[in-house]
């Protein structure tokens, strides 16, 4: 390719011909033209030069980008899976847990039924008891023994229910 320098350095013969000074004008405005078309092709070829490494850095980041999207969507999903994962296993230690809650208070409902069912049947035998005692309850001395046995029997009915019920002499 010529450069401005040797469009300007080009010397011609003289003879018949063309006019010199016209030869001369003309050439001189080529050698303009040229000149500002090289040095505009100059800058051209820089900001080709300067584009196509910003398009290899966008290229880079594009692919760094859509990399870094891709493990986020894997990442959200194995949260998702994690997450649900983990309300599965909660839920099904609540439910195991109630399970064992109700276990634990029918267990406590039946004992105490059962509980209640020994004391119905104390209440019953000293009832009897008592009963009997009354009916020989004759004379002074044996009205002061009932009255100690009522005494006792109150005694003990008043400790709480879960003390051993027994009957002092």
């Amino acid at each position: 390719m010529l450069t401005p320098v040797d469009i300007q350095q080009k010397k011609f013969k003289t003879g018949l011909g063309y006019n010199k000074e016209d030869v001369n004008q003309f050439f001189h405005e080529v050698s303009v033209s040229y000149e500002e078309l090289y040095r505009s092709n100059a800058e051209l070829k820089e900001k080709v030069i300067t584009m196509e490494d910003s398009l290899q850095h966008y290229k880079a980041t594009e692919e760094n980008l859509q990399k870094s999207l891709l493990l986020a969507e894997k990442n959200s999903e194995e949260s998702k899976t994690n997450a649900a994962r983990e309300a599965r296993n909660i839920e099904a230690e609540a439910r195991s847990r109630a399970n064992e809650i109700v276990k634990e208070a029918r267990e406590q409902l039946a004992d105490m039924e059962n509980r209640m069912k020994e004391l119905e049947a104390e209440i019953e035998a000293l009832e009897a008891s008592i009963a009997e005692m009354e009916a020989k309850l004759t004379e002074p001395e044996i009205a002061q023994d009932y009255q100690k046995l009522q005494d006792i029997v109150l005694l003990q009915f008043q400790q709480p229910c879960g003390e051993q019920h027994r009957i002092l002499p």
